[in-house]
């Protein structure tokens, strides 16, 4: 296959990593590598092709990117999403993710076709530990739907996420709700609103839903002026090794209750106000 006269391509590739930089003018989809397969490719690093609107082709070979440990993309100036449900089942090795100054991107995973059809992954166990996102304006969805029964996340280490004004919450329930080796979650300049998003297939049951965080050391909140809440029903959250908190220009949450009585030990469970909405933190009463 011969590239079209208009394209300006750096390409280099070893067995295990791929490096893509140039600007494609007249074919969306990187046709050139997809001809194929890559069974042992571990690095894939993507930058400067405002024209690829989609990474994977719908009909990869069948080894193709299962061994895959770290995707970054940048400046994909036309690129829509990230991880087709064709490419769910590949996953599982991946250990690292970033994107930064992705105008177009609205979801990372889209998991939407799965749901609909019904159609389930053997609980795939992904890898992913790191996820950075910078810059991306039109961002709405990490998870499109809550992919309970579908994808697990529970190795997640650390969350970066700035620069996404459209995005309104960051983690379904299902994967919040098992976050154990979370280490550092940052939220920067973006326009979350919640934290967690509440998912009608999740029953809470008579009792609250438990958070628990118990490697989170760094937690940092800077400029989310419409964050109102960590989860929007009724719930416990345990922060029991945080020791860095940053909060700056989020005036629409209440970080602590109003009124405090307790001993200098956080146990971190919050309570209802009369308006119905849980502060971020609280302590143990006396």
């Amino acid at each position: 296959m011969s590239l079209p006269h208009t394209c300006i391509l750096f390409l280099c590739f070893t067995p295990t990593v791929i490096f893509c930089y140039g600007r494609w003018q007249s074919i969306n989809r990187m046709e050139l590598l997809l001809q194929v397969a890559f069974p042992d490719l571990e690095v894939f690093l993507i930058f400067q092709m405002d024209n690829l609107k989609a990474i994977w082709h719908n009909e990869l070979h069948s080894d193709s990117f299962c061994e895959l440990k770290i995707l970054h993309v940048g400046h994909g100036k036309n690129l829509l999403n990230i991880f087709p449900s064709s490419m769910l089942g590949r996953l599982h090795n991946l250990e690292n993710l970033i994107l930064n100054d992705c105008d177009s991107v609205e979801e990372i995973f889209d998991l939407q076709v799965l749901i609909n059809v019904e159609q389930r992954l053997a609980d795939t166990a992904t890898q992913l530990r790191v996820v950075r996102l910078t810059n991306l304006p039109h961002l709405k969805h990490v998870w499109n739907r809550d992919p309970q029964g579908i994808l697990s996340f529970h190795n997640l280490c650390t969350v970066h996420v700035r620069g996404c004004p459209g995005l309104r919450s960051l983690f379904p329930a299902s994967i919040a709700l098992n976050l154990l080796q979370l280490e550092e979650l940052l939220i920067e300049n973006c326009g979350v609103e919640e934290i967690v998003a509440k998912d009608e297939g999740l029953e809470e049951g008579p009792s609250s839903f438990r958070f628990s965080f118990p490697k989170v050391t760094y937690l940092h909140l800077v400029e989310v002026p419409e964050l109102k809440r960590f989860y929007p029903g009724i719930h416990v959250s345990e922060w029991p090794r945080l020791k860095k908190f940053w909060v700056y220009h989020c005036k629409k949450i209440e970080i602590f209750p109003s009124e405090i009585k307790c001993s200098h030990e956080p146990c971190w469970e919050d309570h209802v106000d009369i308006q119905g909405q849980q502060p971020l933190l609280s302590f143990r009463k006396v």
